[in-house]
């Protein structure tokens, strides 16, 4: 039976007698776990911080994390009072299996959107809460929830949503409040033309500034919140001080940012533009962060707020209570290391797919005409559109058709040539109302041999041949879909080789090999999904596939930027 009710917290019978605590261990042996299993999915997050984006301050999240876990992770009175080995398992070992079981079949599912919606970062709250759980029982989970629920900010996707709302409305505040000090205090000349353009006049001469987005302080504003946040929660003091208190930081630190600016106006106003941009900009930045936050946590009594002291009979407390609750928290140790191991290898597997879009989900891949006018041996000319796409894909998208045609690479290289179909839009999910088997199959065609192919990168494809019954012509196609960057904005693309099966032209490709995640991973998606349609091909279009596979292949690769963008 579970004991769950409502006590006041005691000491175990017969822990009287306070002894070193076992909680140094088993904090370290957490922390290492997670390092172990999400190593470079951290890694790419850490890197982000300093950088000029409105995002960099969400590599601090993991490490406010922590420290906000350890403060919650203090015994209160009357608190629910859990101590069954049985429930901690229940809840530990599913969290710790789910992210596992994401990790191998989503990427196989969802391709490159897989990491440009960053998924494995959102499985990072489960996989520690399962480890909390084993690691310090279900009472602790429950204490240290706050703070398990806060490291799921890490996750960039709902704050790049909430950005992209108000981003432009906090530049042209900033934008504004600069000029205005600027037609008082002449440290630059506003563009007419230019929105956040500045001339400034140096020693050298006249040079051009311009307060973009990422030098509004709208990075700085939302990593005093993400630091803010949860010392007003486990701050002592009422709910309006805490309120009226993060209210005025978040005035403060703007306040501080526009006078950042100013600042390098005026460096480059008397030393020069080299000093200004140099020198100043990228420093400034962070040191007027760290001055705001920590003036507002000096400031801090003076809101009524203050932080409780822990008693020396609280610690001991929590020591007994977690000896007690989970007393053998080592023979959890074999289960954690295999599963964290098993997790790290599928996380190293992500250090492929980097080159689709930043840490921070900003698309990093050229569009398919870039990609196709940098293959070798290649000539790419665009032969069709179709007009009524965007009734289905949105006023905004288009629908164009490419010949692909071989000049006769060694390597690769084919004597039919292949037909390119490629959609464009900004809404991605109207790939999903209109698919292309789903397509096939509205108009009649005999769709056989479905199979997911590796495209590398992260790229997974669907190979397929099809055959209208009116038509004696059989097609293979290849398909894939992928986030693009065209013109600073991200675009979404949906991309179908097509080949003639029916020409008896020659085909030639390199041979070809899938690393072994990657056939996991499709091996139990196709499980999943039920396919109903053979996979069964003779030679003949097994070497079409080969060599669409073949083309697909050096699409993605050249579609890589040549520097991180």
């Amino acid at each position: 039976m579970t004991e769950v009710q409502t006590a006041p917290v005691a000491a175990p019978p017969g822990r009287s007698r306070f002894r070193p605590a076992p909680l140094l261990g088993r904090s370290l042996f957490l922390v290492t776990a997670v390092l172990v299993a999400y190593h470079y999915s951290l890694e790419s997050v850490f890197r982000q911080l300093g950088a000029d984006s409105p995002l960099a301050y969400l590599g601090l999240v993991p490490f406010v994390a922590a420290g906000f876990g350890v403060v919650l992770a203090r015994p209160r009175v009357g608190e629910l009072s859990v101590h069954d080995r049985y429930l901690d398992c229940m809840i530990g070992v599913p969290a710790m299996l789910v992210p596992i079981f994401v990790m191998v079949v989503l990427p196989a599912r969802l391709s490159t959107f897989f990491w440009y919606w960053r998924i494995d970062l959102l499985t990072l709250p489960l996989f520690v809460a399962g480890l909390v759980a084993l690691l310090f029982g279900t009472r602790t989970l429950l204490r240290t929830k706050a703070s398990i629920l806060y490291l799921a900010l890490v996750w960039p996707v709902p704050i790049q949503f909430l950005l992209s709302r108000w981003l432009d409305e906090f530049t042209s505040l900033s934008i504004r409040a600069v000029t205005m000090i600027c037609h008082v205090v002449p440290l630059a000349t506003p563009f007419g033309t230019v929105d956040g353009a500045f001339t400034i006049d140096g020693p050298a001469g006249k040079f051009d500034l311009v307060v973009a987005s990422a030098c509004s302080g709208a990075n700085s504003l939302l990593g005093f919140l993400l630091l803010a946040v949860p010392t007003a929660v486990i701050a002592v003091g009422t709910r309006r001080r805490k309120v009226a208190w993060l209210a005025v930081g978040s005035v403060v630190v703007w306040i501080v940012n526009v006078l950042r600016i100013l600042v390098v106006f005026t460096a480059g106003k008397l030393w020069g533009e080299t000093v200004a941009i140099d020198g100043f900009h990228p420093y400034i930045g962070l040191v007027a962060f760290a001055l705001a936050t920590a003036a507002m946590v000096w400031v801090m009594p003076r809101f009524g707020l203050t932080f409780a002291a822990v008693s020396p009979r609280r610690k001991r407390l929590l020591i007994d209570e977690v000896r007690a609750a989970v007393p053998s928290w080592k023979r959890a140790a074999c289960w954690i290391v295999a599963c964290s191991a098993l997790l790290a290898v599928f996380n190293a597997g992500l250090r492929s797919v980097d080159p689709v879009a930043s840490a921070l989900g900003a698309p990093r891949l050229l569009p398919f005409t870039a990609a196709a006018s940098r293959l070798d041996h290649y000539t790419t000319r665009r032969v069709d559109s179709f007009e009524f796409a965007r009734r289905y894909y949105g006023d905004d998208s288009n629908w164009l058709r490419y010949q692909v045609a071989s000049r006769g690479g060694t390597e690769l290289g084919s004597d039919i040539p292949v037909f390119a179909d490629v959609v464009t839009t900004s809404d991605a999910s109207t790939f999903d109302d209109f698919g292309i088997e789903a397509c096939y199959r509205f108009h009649g065609y005999d769709v056989s041999g479905r199979a997911e192919v590796d495209l590398g990168s992260g790229q997974v494809g669907t190979v397929l041949s099809w055959k209208d019954p009116r038509s004696p012509i059989t097609f293979t196609s290849l398909y894939w879909y992928w986030p693009v960057s065209m013109a600073g904005s991200t675009r979404y693309q949906r991309v179908v080789l097509l080949l003639d099966s029916s020409s008896d032209g020659r085909v030639w490709s390199p041979k070809l090999a899938d690393s072994l995640l990657s056939k996991v991973g499709i091996a139990i998606d196709e499980r999943l999904q039920g396919s109903s349609v053979s996979t069964k091909v003779d030679r003949r279009n097994a070497e079409l596939r080969q060599y669409l596979i073949g083309l697909g292949r050096a699409l993605v690769v050249s579609s890589k930027p040549t520097t991180d963008s």
